[in-house]
């Protein structure tokens, strides 16, 4: 195979990743249609796949095809702030799609850090391009209940409650790694039992009353978390004080 041809396919499609004709998340064309574009061999293709695999450019996964890599966010525990937003802040469109909304009886867990026995559910996937990134489930204060459907649709969690005079001032956060269920992997496009990331947040309003509670199931291909501390003092202790200064 001459050895510039396939650096050129590579070398082209690295050019479409790089201006956004092809996006984050987006699935490529197959080999086959990839050898007909450039004149090539599925061979020649292969190769330059794999030279942009190595480069973290795309993903690919056996049975669902070839994808553009989402950027790799990282997310500061210490800042209360929607990991969401900060696909806005670096130039990455990102979208939700209200998958349930519904008046609901919390499950037992969940009411216990509530404090009440039912809320407002709503659960969303979040996508970058065509693939998804991330799958949420939330409870919502009782307040909430006469919140329609539109509202819930084009707000987030956090916006609905303020735009009813309630604002989060803390929240108790806990991160743990699990294999996905079915469910979930059908939802994320990955296969069962593949690594997730589960954020799992509590927020609270400066009265110490649960506002909502949120399990957010995450790919673990495009997520960070980062803890700042300064000086000596101890994580826990210094993550409490951010926390607490809303930093």
């Amino acid at each position: 195979m001459p050895a510039l041809r396939y650096r050129a396919v590579a070398d082209d499609l690295e050019r479409q990743i790089a201006s956004g004709a092809l996006r984050p998340g987006e699935r490529m064309s197959g080999e086959n249609e990839l050898a007909r574009e450039f004149s090539v061999s599925r061979v020649t293709v292969r190769t330059a796949l794999a030279l942009l695999e190595k480069k973290d450019l795309i993903v690919r996964r056996a049975g669902a095809g070839t994808f553009v890599a989402m950027p790799r966010l990282h997310h500061d525990l210490t800042i209360l702030e929607s990991m969401f937003s900060k696909f806005t802040k670096m130039g990455i469109a990102s979208s939700a799609e209200l998958l349930e909304y519904e008046w609901a009886v919390v499950d037992a867990q969940t009411a216990r850090k509530l404090g009440y026995p039912e809320a407002m559910r709503l659960s969303r996937v979040w996508s970058i391009g065509q693939t998804p990134f991330a799958i949420t489930y939330s409870y919502l204060h009782p307040v909430t209940r006469p919140v329609s459907y539109a509202d819930a649709e084009r707000n987030a969690g956090y916006l609905i409650l303020e735009s009813l005079g309630h604002h989060v001032d803390r929240a108790n956060l806990n991160i743990r790694a699990e294999r996905a269920d079915r469910k979930i992997a059908q939802a994320l496009h990955i296969e069962v039992h593949a690594p997730v990331l589960v954020l799992e947040r509590t927020s609270y309003s400066s009265s110490n009353e649960a506002l909502e509670h949120t399990d957010c199931f995450m790919r673990s291909d495009a997520i960070d978390f980062v803890l700042s501390v300064r000086g000596s003092t101890p994580v826990s202790a210094a993550f409490q004080q951010q926390l607490a200064r809303r930093a």
